[in-house]
């Protein structure tokens, strides 16, 4: 409530009293709701360097009343004026003034546009930040800005569908920056055990247990934030192996098996407990885990299922969907193919067709 002190001395000029956290001052709520901000101020007032700013939008996303905007791309060749305010100083202030929404739709990049490959990234990372660190030679650093978003950069760098280089306006005027191969090249320094960057945890410990059931991306990606903020994180694994359809879903000539692995290894270090081969609801029950003091789960149980044409005879003997195929080849099970054998669906480029199949069949496409 300290915050709630009438604005006598002008816009900007109020008396600053508290470093918010805005998150629940009731004066801040209200200055965000009626769109009056001049109401509010902190005693820690924000300066950009621009000497040090790469543009990695942090400032942005973190801003508790949406002060900051990425501005306009820096490619346009059209100066978009910027908005003229209007404040309650000099407008009559009312309902249509306000903005009722202001808990939802905040925007983080500006209509005018700029950093569109981080917009169109799934994991959102801010790709302009690791590009201009990694053209500074501060792999180090731009490792670091990509872990705020992604814990596995290495893997990433394999299997990513690009979606930035589809953004990137350097395209139209020649082709996409390879954003993604930068973005490899910064992770590859992470495999070297004397470079490997392990972040710094927030809080070195907290009682808390946490039980994370399941060890594919989803699961991996929830223990390495959970281990960051310190708390004690086991992950549960039906499988023997940990990774999920890292391991056991993409063939070892797009994802080589060690890559995963040493993103893994970094888990460790953090503290994570991996329990494979255990599956929770059959080898062991949630209350079982209560007892033995785990007080909150994450469920990561997964979507490992082929996608079925629809067709006639799709159940039949001797139909083998792909990941099934996958997994047991990645387990090194038994698998023996006898006979001319088709695949239907070349998905990623894989060997040549008529490639010898397992156990001496002739497999007639690609796989």
């Amino acid at each position: 409530m300290i915050h709630e002190v009438p604005n006598i001395a002008g816009p900007e000029n109020i008396n600053a009293v508290c470093n918010c956290c805005g998150c629940g001052c009731f004066m801040l709520r209200n200055a965000t709701c009626y769109n009056v901000p001049d109401v509010i101020r902190s005693n820690y007032v924000s300066q950009v360097d621009p000497s040090k700013c790469v543009a990695c939008g942090q400032c942005v996303e973190n801003c508790q009343v949406n002060a900051l905007t990425l501005g306009q791309s820096l490619c346009s060749t059209d100066v978009i004026p910027a908005r003229e305010r209007e404040t309650p100083y000099d407008t009559e202030w009312g309902p249509d003034k306000w903005n009722l929404d202001y808990r939802r739709g905040k925007t983080l990049v500006a209509e005018s546009g700029t950093s569109p490959c981080k917009t169109e990234c799934p994991a959102h990372i801010a790709v302009q930040g690791y590009i201009k660190m990694a053209a500074q030679g501060r792999y180090r650093e731009a490792l670091e800005l990509i872990k705020e978003e992604n814990p596995f950069p290495a893997v990433c760098g394999r299997i990513c569908p690009r979606n930035c280089e589809s953004a990137c306006t350097r395209g139209e005027i020649d082709e996409p920056i390879a954003i993604d191969e930068i973005k490899k090249f910064i992770a590859e320094q992470d495999l070297i055990a004397e470079h490997r960057f392990v972040p710094q945890k927030k809080k070195e410990f907290r009682p808390e247990k946490i039980a994370v059931v399941g060890a594919g991306p989803a699961g991996l990606s929830c223990a390495y934030y959970l281990a960051v903020e310190g708390y004690q994180v086991t992950v549960f694994e039906k499988h023997p192996v940990p990774g999920g359809m890292l391991s056991l879903g993409i063939p070892s000539f797009r994802l080589e098996k060690d890559i995963i692995n040493a993103e893994i290894d970094i888990l460790r270090e953090l503290g994570v407990e991996f329990k494979t081969g255990v599956e929770v609801g059959r080898d062991i029950t949630l209350a079982e885990l209560r007892e033995m003091g785990y007080k909150a789960f994450y469920l990561a149980i997964g979507a490992q299922a082929s996608r079925k044409l629809g067709i006639e005879g799709e159940e039949a003997q001797g139909v083998m969907y792909g990941i099934d195929f996958l997994r047991r080849v990645n387990l090194n099970e038994d698998l023996t193919i006898q006979g001319p054998t088709v695949v239907i669906g070349g998905g990623r480029p894989g060997p040549p067709s008529k490639t010898s199949a397992p156990g001496g069949g002739r497999a007639q496409g690609s796989f």
